[in-house]
C-alpha cells in the first residue's frame, strides 16, 4: 500500500504560474537516476518544455543553491521546502505532484509505500490489522501534525535544525493518504511506465495480486 503521494516541489525567484513558465529556464535538481527525475523529466518532456536541468547531489545541495544565490529554480522536497521558505520568504512555489497527474492521465504519485511478501501472509494470518495500524497513523498525522512532529523529533534528530514547527507545517505537503486498490493500482502503473520511459528502465506492469 502507499502511503506517501509525492512530496516534490519547484521553487523560484521568479512567479512559475505554470510549467510553461519554464520554457529556456536552468532548473537544479536532485537523485538523478531516481524517483525525483522520473518525476520532474516526465512533466517536462510531456509539455514539451526545452529547458536545462542540473543534477545535484542530494535536496540539500538544491536548497544550499537556492539560498545562496546559484540557482534561480531548484527542486526541493518536504521538509526542505519549509526550511527554505522560512528563510526566504517570497519564493515561488509549483505542486510538482499537481503538474505531473496533469500528463498522466489523472494518476497520483506512488512515492512511498508498504511491501508484503507472499510467505508472510501466507504465515500471519491477520496481516490487515498492520494495515489498519498504518491506516489509523497516516489520519492520526494528518489531522494532529503538530503532535507528530514532536513524536518525530523524539525519535530521531534529524530533524533537530529543522525545529518542530517547521516539520510540523511540512506534513501537508507530504501528500500521506491512503487509497484505494484501483487507485494504488493505476499510480503504479503510469509511474513505472514513466520510469521506463524516462531512466530506460524495463519494469513490467505487475498483476493484481501484487496488491492488497
Amino acid at each position: 500500500n502507499t502511503f506517501v503521494w509525492g512530496n516534490f516541489y519547484l521553487l523560484s525567484n521568479e512567479a512559475i504560474d505554470s510549467v510553461a513558465d519554464l520554457e529556456g529556464k536552468t532548473i537544479s535538481a536532485f537523485q538523478k537516476g531516481n524517483v525525483p527525475e522520473i518525476v520532474l523529466e516526465t512533466v517536462l518532456k510531456e509539455n514539451d518544455i526545452n529547458c536545462t536541468v542540473n543534477y545535484l547531489s542530494n535536496v540539500e545541495a538544491t536548497a544550499t543553491a537556492f539560498l545562496g544565490g546559484t540557482s534561480d529554480i531548484v527542486l526541493s522536497a518536504e521538509p526542505s521546502v519549509q526550511q527554505i521558505l522560512s528563510k526566504k520568504p517570497g519564493t515561488h512555489v509549483l505542486d510538482l505532484q499537481a503538474e505531473y497527474k496533469k500528463v498522466t492521465n489523472n494518476a497520483d504519485l506512488p512515492q512511498a509505500g508498504i511491501f508484503v511478501s507472499n510467505e508472510y501472509i501466507a504465515k500471519v494470518k491477520d496481516y490487515d490489522k498492520y494495515l489498519d495500524l498504518l491506516r489509523n497513523s497516516v489520519k492520526s498525522v494528518n489531522t494532529n501534525p503538530l503532535t507528530a512532529a514532536e513524536n518525530a523529533m523524539k525519535l530521531t534528530d534529524n530533524f533537530e535544525k529543522l525545529g518542530v514547527e517547521k516539520l510540523a507545517a511540512a506534513v501537508p505537503g507530504c501528500n500521506f493518504g491512503i487509497k484505494s486498490k484501483e487507485e494504488n493500482k493505476k499510480a503504479i502503473e503510469a509511474f513505472l511506465n514513466a520510469s521506463n520511459d524516462i531512466l530506460g528502465t524495463t519494469y513490467t506492469i505487475p498483476d493484481e495480486k501484487f496488491y492488497l
